[in-house]
């Protein structure tokens, strides 16, 4: 049996122990239920990359998806056959405080390491696991609309690598930047697309776009009138 039938069956078992439906299961692992849906339907292939992270989003142990024996174990060494796997306690995840950059300040300050701009710039908390250069901007328009509202504020990691439907920070050759949906086009090129009819797509081989962060989080406050 393949690595991706062996993490299939494991997310299986791991839903059915927790009785979920396949969007809270999507929800737990962070990802939209299209993608799960494809991760079933054999259209998509859960990766090393992709199980680690998944791992680490149910709280399992590293490799537990990998686990052949059909009992995959948390993170504190319990077996599913002994006990429901279920997300541990907000409490062990460490809370962290993210700047919160003005969207002036992106080009200057993505990269830079979150130590370093404890005075400069006003933060949230979050437990996000990210690396030390995560991000959050405001989304400043409406070109994401309705997924996305002006206002909301979106957690960008630079350190990740987009995956096709993740909403990205993008950068321009001139220096502009864009919060678009990523769609890989071929191995070497993508399009950013826009939720918003209003707005074109941009795409990598005429506009000479950049993906400078995947976002990782979202919060949204505006809610449509």
């Amino acid at each position: 049996m393949s690595d991706h039938l062996v993490r299939v069956g494991n997310l299986r078992t791991i839903q059915r122990l927790n009785e979920w439906n396949d969007s809270e299961l999507a929800r737990q692992c962070g990802r939209s239920p299209s993608q799960v849906h494809s991760w079933f339907t054999n259209e998509r292939k859960i990766g090393e990359r992709l199980a680690r992270a998944l791992e680490e989003r149910l709280q399992l142990a590293r490799y537990a998806l990998d686990d052949r024996s059909g009992t995959p174990h948390s993170d504190d060494g319990r077996s599913a056959t002994s006990a429901v796997l279920i997300p541990l306690p907000t409490a062990k995840k460490r809370l962290r405080e993210v700047p919160v950059l003005p969207w002036t300040d992106i080009a200057e300050m993505l990269d830079v390491e979150n130590a370093t701009l404890k005075q400069k710039a006003p933060h949230l908390e979050t437990y996000a696991s990210t690396s030390a250069q995560a991000k959050f901007v405001q989304m400043p328009d409406d070109s994401m609309a309705s997924e996305i509202w002006p206002g909301d504020h979106l957690l960008f990691d630079p350190r990740e690598a987009p995956r096709a439907g993740d909403v990205v920070l993008v950068r321009t050759g001139a220096g502009e930047h864009f919060v678009r949906r990523f769609r890989p086009r071929t191995a070497y090129a993508f399009e950013a697309a826009a939720a918003n009819p209003a707005y074109q797509a941009l795409l990598s081989t005429d506009d000479g776009i950049a993906v400078v962060g995947v976002m990782v989080e979202h919060r949204r406050y505006r809610r449509p009138g």
